[in-house]
């Protein structure tokens, strides 16, 4: 991992839109709300969430869910929401924008 953790929670105030191209960021707007709300269930279900970054079908690999929060990493440098997740070989920080699905474990 490369960056600083910053906090065990995530900052709500954070500007997710900046990162839409309709604000000059690079990503959908669809995908920002669909992040977002994968950043929202992460919150409320640590320990019983799994997440991917992977964009393809069938996924190829989920990261049981550790944490959530905020972290300083390549290549923003800047406070963003960030999920811990355990991953294939190591604990990984996975920013909010890579989150491409979720599913709750069944118990």
């Amino acid at each position: 991992m490369n960056g600083t953790w910053l906090s065990d929670e995530i900052d709500w105030s954070y500007d997710f839109e900046k990162d839409d191209w309709d604000h000059e960021g690079c990503t959908n707007p669809y995908c920002i709300e669909r992040s977002k709300e994968i950043l929202k269930t992460c919150e409320n279900s640590i320990g019983e969430a799994m997440v991917t970054d992977d964009g393809g079908c069938p996924r190829c690999w989920w990261g049981e869910v550790l944490g959530v929060g905020m972290s300083s990493q390549w290549p923003y440098y800047e406070a963003r929401p960030t999920v811990i997740v355990r991953g294939v070989y190591e604990i990984e920080w996975l920013d909010w924008l890579e989150l491409s699905d979720i599913y709750i474990k069944s118990t």
